[in-house]
């Protein structure tokens, strides 16, 4: 919404973020000036203890990889952990509760003023016409149900290994964009990109085990990343007479199959990686500013992945 101050302290990543000071939620002019209001409710209503559970929040979260709410993750952020401590009452509630969680579980503080389509719906209590939960995907959303049933079970803090292993028998490709985007315009266009491919891939018949987006690119694993030159290609109804007729006039060999009219044609591609090309030189699909950098292929498997 408006320029913000990106920098290191110490090798700490730091965002000065500006905003207006505000006393009531109807004078704000960016998002960005809710935190105040977030702060001072938090700091109202919170005990000393709480605090404390919160923290325990964050490192469970920290441990199975959900939390962090910038496009990246997509997952929780530090005011909703404070949130779900205040809603609950403490972290051992919380876990117990969202183990219970279902799709589009609705905390609610004060009121509600309409409806959302989110996994989780939390109902910011400085802003009631705000999900404070709409950043969390439905991947985190799930991970977290998962790993607090696995806890209450468990009673251990173990850290969730994400390192990412091809399967046997399948085939990797690697986009490799050349651009110094910051994360949050990056990731959104990666995944836009990453699903149109995906798309297009499976439009031409290779089958995608398994699709990521990196911090500079996308990883296909294909279940099936090469075909025969040929396909059948599916004509008219036998019973449709007329387009018979015009399906027969336009393809030499016609053979009925259940029924159908049917020829075998061309494939345009043969292989996956023959797809790809052809959409990297075209960018169609592409986020934005990934339609201009340089983009290249490679096999290379990538240690950390997101979703």
């Amino acid at each position: 919404e408006h320029p913000y101050v990106n920098g290191k302290i110490e090798n700490h990543d730091i965002d000065i973020v500006p905003c207006y000071k505000i006393e009531k939620i109807e004078q704000m002019k960016s998002s960005v000036d809710r935190t105040p209001l977030h702060t001072k409710f938090v700091l109202e209503n919170m005990s000393e203890k709480q605090k404390d559970d919160t923290r325990i929040l964050k490192k469970f979260m920290k441990l199975i990889n959900v939390y962090g709410s910038e496009f990246k993750i997509m997952g929780f952020s530090g005011y909703l952990c404070e949130l779900l401590i205040l809603y609950y009452g403490s972290f051992e509630n919380v876990i117990k509760e969202a183990s219970k969680w279902r799709f589009k579980q609705k905390i609610v503080f004060g009121k509600i003023e309409k409806d959302f389509s989110d996994p989780l719906i939390i109902i910011d209590p400085v802003d009631s016409s705000r999900n404070a939960a709409s950043c969390v995907s439905l991947q985190k959303f799930s991970e977290f149900i998962y790993y607090s049933r696995k806890f209450l079970k468990d009673k251990k803090f173990e850290e969730i290994k994400t390192e990412y292993k091809k399967s046997e028998g399948t085939e990797l490709i690697v986009l490799n964009f050349n651009t110094d985007l910051i994360e949050d315009l990056l990731f959104p266009q990666l995944r836009k990109t990453r699903d149109f491919i995906k798309g297009y891939l499976e439009k031409n018949d290779f089958r995608i085990y398994r699709s990521k987006v990196f911090n500079s690119g996308i990883l296909f694993e294909l279940e099936v990343f090469e075909l025969p030159k040929m396909k059948i290609h599916r004509g008219p109804f036998v019973y449709d007479e007329k387009n018979c007729e015009n399906f027969i006039e336009k393809h030499n060999k016609v053979f009925i199959t259940g029924d159908r009219l049917c020829t075998e044609v061309e494939r345009k591609f043969r292989t996956a990686k023959e797809c790809i090309e052809f959409l990297i030189k075209k960018r169609e699909g592409f986020g934005k500013d990934l339609k201009k950098v340089e983009c290249f292929i490679t096999d290379d498997e990538i240690k950390e992945l997101y979703d």
